[in-house]
């Protein structure tokens, strides 16, 4: 079953434990009208595998999408500046995850025990990274940041998340080939295909 939420303006905001427990629920588009996605609003949506999530929106609340086992799919809409308390907690299926650059708080226990996420795009914008965030990500092999190792180095990141991040391989994002400075002060980069918006790492010549 596809979630309709009308499109018409008249829905501005996903009510606390709106669709709590539809197991049913495979699918969901979220409008632009929208602008919070409340406590709990889709927690234990078990069959969930698709969000996409509108630009209106600019705050996903605690638990949002908690233990939504089968989601592995999650767009974010470009305007969410915060994602809540273990708003994707226990997502086990996902596997990529898209931060972008109006995110700027990422709370604590966001993702945690995702075990099967293996990658996470994470935004220049993001200034905090709350207590065990990544905790249980046991399967992160790649951060991919849109920033510089200098602004990575400014990010407050709290405890428990070391492990996981400090295991996975970080990239810093580079639009133009790497010049030597840039390869001495760190050493992965990527960018954006131009053709297909895929993530592609900088090889160093040798």
């Amino acid at each position: 079953m596809t979630s309709i939420i009308p499109n018409d303006g008249s829905v501005t905001s996903i009510e606390m434990y709106a669709f709590y427990g539809c197991s049913g629920l495979t699918s969901i588009t979220i409008p632009d009208s929208v602008t919070e996605i409340g406590n709990c609003a889709f927690e234990d949506c078990s069959g969930l595998e698709s969000v996409t999530i509108g630009s209106g929106v600019t705050s996903i609340e605690m638990y949002a999408f908690k233990d939504c086992s089968g989601l592995n799919s999650v767009t974010i809409g470009n305007n969410v500046t915060t994602i809540g308390y273990g708003a994707f907690y226990n997502c086990s299926g996902l596997t990529n995850i898209t931060i972008p650059d109006s995110v700027t708080s990422i709370g604590g226990g966001a993702f945690k025990y995702c075990s099967g996420l293996e990658s996470v795009t994470i935004g220049s914008g993001v200034t905090s990274i709350g207590d065990g965030a990544f905790e249980g990500c046991s399967g992160l092999k790649a951060v991919y940041y849109k920033g510089t190792p200098q602004k990575w180095r400014e990010i407050a990141i709290n405890s428990n998340n070391y492990y996981s991040l400090a295991n996975a391989t970080r990239y810093y994002f580079s639009e133009t080939e790497p010049s030597e400075e840039q390869w001495t002060e760190g050493e992965n980069w990527w960018h954006y295909d131009d053709v297909t918006g895929e993530i592609v790492i900088w090889e160093k010549d040798a």
